[in-house]
C-alpha cells in the first residue's frame, strides 16, 4: 500500500462549506467522533474572524434548515423534547487547536474521550458567531446576490496561529451544486453537469475581507467596497473534494 497523504488543506485556502461542514471527525486513532454540524467563529474587537471551534449535534444542525425562521422552530421543537436537560440547546464543541488534519474529513490530534465538550460563553471582547449566520447572508446593491461559502486560510502559519475567513463566496442562492465544488474545480466531473453547473453560477465570485466594510449580524446583510473577484478554486486539480 502507497504511504500517500493526501494534502492538509489547513495548509491554505479552503471553503469551509465545501471542504468542512458535514465532515467526519476522527480521533487521532481513527475511532469516529462525530460529523461537523456547524463551524464557530471568533469575532474580535478589531473585526477579524476566525474558526474557534468545531459544532456538532442537532443544536448545530437543526438551525441550517430551511432559513433562520424554520431552524429556530426546529430547535425549538428539539428543545421540548428534552426539557429536563438545561443545556439541550448547546452544541457540542470541539476546539480548534485540537484539529491536526483536513482532508476527506477531519484528523484530531488526540483521542476523542473529552474532546467534545458543550460549547462556552465567549468571554472578553470576543464575540461568538456561526458559519450559519453567515451563509446566504445578502449583499445591498448586488442583485440577488448572497454568501454561498466562505473563504478560510491560516493565518501565521500551522505552528499554530489561525484559521481566518479571508474571504465571502457570493452568487446567486437556490442554484444546484453551489457547495458540491462544480462552480469552483476546473477539472470536477461528470464533464456535462460540472459544465451546466458552472453556468448556472458564472455570476459566483469572491469578496475578498478587505473589501468588506461591515457585516450587520441582526439584519443578515453584508456591506462591501469594490467590485468582487473572478472565483479561483483554493486547491490543485489532484485534490480530492
Amino acid at each position: 500500500m502507497s504511504g500517500h497523504q493526501p494534502p492538509n488543506r489547513l495548509a491554505g485556502p479552503f471553503d469551509a462549506g465545501l471542504h468542512l461542514l458535514d465532515r467526519q471527525v476522527v480521533d487521532r486513532d481513527g475511532a469516529m467522533v462525530g460529523k461537523v454540524d456547524d463551524v464557530e467563529l471568533a469575532d474580535g474587537p478589531d473585526g477579524t474572524l476566525w474558526v474557534s471551534g468545531l459544532l456538532l449535534g442537532p443544536p448545530a444542525l437543526l438551525p441550517r434548515f430551511g432559513g433562520h425562521r424554520v431552524g429556530r422552530w426546529l430547535l425549538e421543537r428539539y428543545r421540548t423534547l428534552g426539557v429536563s436537560r438545561a443545556e439541550r440547546t448547546v452544541p457540542g464543541r470541539i476546539d480548534v487547536a485540537d484539529v491536526d488534519r483536513l482532508t476527506s474529513d477531519v484528523r484530531l490530534a488526540r483521542a476523542r474521550e473529552g474532546v467534545v465538550v458543550p460549547q462556552p460563553q465567549a468571554t472578553g471582547e470576543v464575540v461568538l458567531r456561526r458559519l450559519e449566520h453567515l451563509m446566504d447572508m445578502g449583499v445591498p446593491g448586488r442583485d440577488d446576490l448572497r454568501i454561498l461559502d466562505v473563504r478560510l486560510e491560516p493565518s501565521g502559519g500551522l505552528g499554530h496561529e489561525r484559521v481566518v475567513v479571508a474571504g465571502l463566496v457570493v452568487g446567486r442562492s437556490g442554484r444546484p451544486g453551489s457547495l458540491l465544488g462544480y462552480d469552483r474545480s476546473p477539472d470536477q466531473g461528470p464533464w456535462l453537469v460540472a459544465r451546466v453547473v458552472r453556468w448556472l453560477h458564472r455570476r459566483t465570485a469572491l469578496v475578498p475581507m478587505d473589501q468588506v466594510a461591515g457585516i450587520d449580524w441582526e439584519r443578515g446583510v453584508i456591506e462591501t467596497a469594490g467590485e468582487p473577484r473572478p472565483l479561483q478554486h483554493p486547491w490543485t486539480a489532484t485534490d480530492d473534494v
